[in-house]
């Protein structure tokens, strides 16, 4: 059990996974060198670590390989050492015959290191074949420190390396969207190229889903198992990656879209003017993109905010990883030593009494005792080297948790001291754009907008808000439009045209820059993005920005906006509430429904001298609020009701014509309605002394109730007032139940 938790818990420990070597896959171990790491400041570190995981990222462009850490095989050492001295005991481990299975092992092994040569720093890769150990082929690349992490010069050596995979058939041919991507080739940003890309990444993504859905089978073996876990957890990272990649160029091929776009415009408006202007934009272009760049290769000059919360990102999930494997692993052996405990305690505890441990066949208490004294033995035993395995595992996870935690710290450090600056010439970190409006002839400028967006997990940028910047005719010109006279107005119209069409540019006449800080709020676990200042400038003159706002600045307009955000959003609620009162009153009344079918009222009905039993016959129809119908009434009054001595009862039946009106909320239903009808009152005598008595006359109703509607099925009360003729008033209560139609 304990060699099954060990091997569980290392092999867990490694932020790539053991990939199990397939025909299609070449798994290369890529390290840094550690004797020449251990010698750089944690500044340098900073870039060389930011290097060597972009330089993993590269390789991994190529679905066809994978990689393995040195963790990987350190940790399968560990293990076979452990399965060693186990077998040196009479143990056997199955484990350590899988950690040494040649099936797992990489063909190639690659060293990434950093050394410093005059004022600049190469940064290199040694290839040997793991099987001969011995080296194959050296690559390098030379920048200064800054440039050393950035993509220009990790894509270029990890595109020499893939070139030299290709070259000894380790891979097929590095493919064409992989080569213009790290080379940075403008036709990668074609948009034919781009859309070729997203189908590439989508299909690679569809290959290893239906691939690891068939790997999900039920396996025999344990080593068979481990090979198909460990199969499922790098296709499900290559699912992941391709994904990223997907989504990636899907964003760049949108851009480039827009690109097209203005650079059709731009074709369309050169056409208008004439040869010698066009040479003219173009010399001038020329001068801008050139002024652009340079303030591009600018931009490099610091490890990247993207690239520094990728390392803090990546150093804490290892920690998580590393923290959730230990606990996991330590439940797990726990859980499993505890089993055998209780295995041995229930042996001991059934293992038969001796002669001496028996009085008239029952155990004495010094044999109790002894045997009770025997269990505590066991679990002490049990416990102690629960205790020591943990306090082991402990030792073995706790440096590397330590470690990376001060990789956090310091990064963090770092990072919160530093000063970012986004530049929207920056077309390889493009988190920074600035869009040009049309121009506005009553205010006579243009209006700049910056748009600030950071596709980094875990960032807060709502404290960013730029403000639109008017870019106006005198600022472009250099002096106010005459506007009195026709040829005044003329230049006028050449000049906003001319000034327009610099701003229509596939090369930015104005660029943004955005100066930001970063704190980290350990709370929610986000980088929150804090500006510092914001300034337009003229790409070919930068020395002095067209406008500029300061921190206290951008403090008010993030005040403004929140203000003016608010009251939108206020508005926006008072609209939407309205909208849905609206529609609750529509619905209310599309779902009026008049109070018709047929309805059977029981009750009570009397005056002050005498009352009796009422039933009422009802036949309505109508439309959503307005009924009409006819009622037939039958009232019986009893002798003892009314204390007659002539009569035993009287009867009156009734027919009422009667309309009335009904609204309807939800499944009550209240109504009111009146009607005029002819009635015939019997009175039965008690004896033949005295006759029978009819009568006819007019009655007059006059009704409200409520009912309870059930679907078809109708039950509620009713009240009544009838005016017969000749008696005067008759109240009724009744229950009416009723089906509608």
């Amino acid at each position: 059990m304990r060699k099954t938790i060990i091997f569980l818990f290392v092999t867990g420990l490694f932020l790539l996974p053991l990939f199990s070597q397939s025909e299609k896959t070449l798994v290369i171990r890529v390290e840094l060198n550690q004797d020449a790491h251990k010698k750089y400041s944690e500044y340098e570190k900073s870039y060389v670590n930011a290097a060597y995981r972009q330089f993993q990222q590269d390789l991994t462009k190529d679905p066809q390989i994978q990689i393995r850490t040195p963790e990987t095989d350190n940790d399968l050492r560990s293990i076979q050492k452990e399965s060693q001295i186990e077998a040196s005991k009479g143990l056997a481990s199955e484990n350590a015959a899988y950690a040494t299975d040649k099936g797992s092992r990489a063909a190639l092994s690659i060293r990434v290191q950093m050394a410093k040569v005059g004022k600049d720093y190469q940064l290199s890769c040694e290839i040997r074949e793991i099987e001969k150990m011995s080296m194959t082929q050296r690559n390098t690349q030379k920048a200064s420190l800054e440039q050393v992490s950035s993509d220009v010069v990790v894509d270029a050596l990890a595109y020499e390396v893939l070139l030299f995979l290709q070259e000894k058939s380790y891979i097929p041919r590095v493919s064409l969207d992989i080569t213009n991507q790290l080379l940075h080739r403008d036709a990668a940003n074609s948009e034919k190229n781009l859309k070729k890309y997203v189908e590439s990444y989508a299909k690679q993504k569809r290959e290893a889903e239906a691939e690891l859905a068939a790997l999900r089978t039920e396996t025999k073996s344990k080593e068979d198992k481990l090979a198909k876990e460990a199969r499922e957890r790098a296709l499900q990272l290559n699912i992941e990656l391709a994904e990223k990649n997907r989504q990636i160029a899907e964003q760049n091929l949108r851009r480039q879209q827009e690109k097209n776009q203005e650079e059709a415009n731009r074709q369309a408006e050169l056409k208008k003017i004439s040869k010698e202007q066009q040479e003219k934009f173009a010399q001038e272009f020329a001068e801008i993109d050139a002024a652009r760049r340079a303030i591009q290769k600018e931009s490099l000059g610091q490890l990247s905010l993207k690239k520094r919360i990728e390392l803090i990102e990546s150093a804490r999930e290892n920690v998580r990883q590393l923290e959730e494997q230990l606990n996991d692993i330590l439940w797990q052996n726990r859980t499993g030593m505890t089993s055998k405990m209780q295995e041995e305690l229930d042996k001991k505890e059934n293992e038969p009494w001796r002669k001496a441990d028996l009085s008239n066949g029952i155990p004495t208490s010094r044999a109790r005792k002894f045997r009770d004294d025997e269990k505590a033995a066991i679990r002490k035993r049990y416990e102690s080297q629960m205790d020591a395995d943990e306090k082991k595992l402990r030792t073995f996870a706790e440096p590397g948790i330590a470690d990376y935690r001060a990789q956090i710290q310091s990064n963090l450090e770092d990072m919160q001291k530093t000063l970012y600056v986004f530049r929207s010439v920056n077309e390889i970190d493009d988190f920074l754009r600035l869009q040009v409006d049309e121009y506005d002839g009553d205010r006579q400028s243009w209006e700049v907008h910056s748009d600030f967006v950071l596709p980094i997990e875990k960032t807060d940028t709502s404290a960013i808000v730029l403000p639109p910047v008017p870019i106006t005719y005198l600022m472009m010109v250099g002096s106010q439009p005459d506007m009195d006279s026709a040829e005044g107005y003329k230049k006028y119209q050449d000049d906003v045209d001319r000034a327009d069409f610099y701003f229509r540019t596939k090369v930015p006449y104005l660029y943004s820059e955005l100066s930001v800080k970063v704190t980290y709020d350990s709370s929610a676990s986000v980088y929150k993005i804090l500006p510092q200042d914001y300034a337009i400038y003229r790409t070919q003159d930068n020395s002095k920005p067209i406008a500029r706002y300061d921190a206290k600045k951008l403090a008010a307009v993030q005040k403004k906006y929140e203000a003016d955000l608010k009251e939108q959003q206020e508005a926006e609620e008072d609209e939407r509430r309205s909208a849905l009162r609206e529609i609750k009153w529509d619905m209310f009344w599309a779902n009026q429904r008049a109070r018709r079918g047929v309805y059977l009222d029981l009750g009570y009905s009397g005056q002050s001298s005498y009352h009796g039993f009422v039933g009422d016959l009802t036949f309505l129809w109508g439309g959503k609020h307005f009924f009409g119908g006819f009622d037939a009434t039958l009232i019986g009054i009893s002798d003892s009701c009314f204390n007659s001595t002539l009569y035993k009862s009287i009867t009156y039946l009734s027919i009422e014509g009667m309309l009335g009106w009904s609204i309807k909320f939800g499944v009550l239903r209240p109504y009111i309605a009146g009607g005029i009808g002819i009635f015939d009152r019997t009175q039965k005598a008690k004896s033949s002394k005295v006759s029978n008595e009819s009568k006819t006359g007019f009655t007059f109703l006059g009704e409200a109730g409520i009912d309870i509607v059930l679907g078809r099925f109708v039950i509620g009360g009713v009240y009544k007032l009838r005016h017969y003729t000749d008696v005067g008033n008759m109240d009724n209560y009744s229950v009416s139940i009723g089906y509608n139609w």
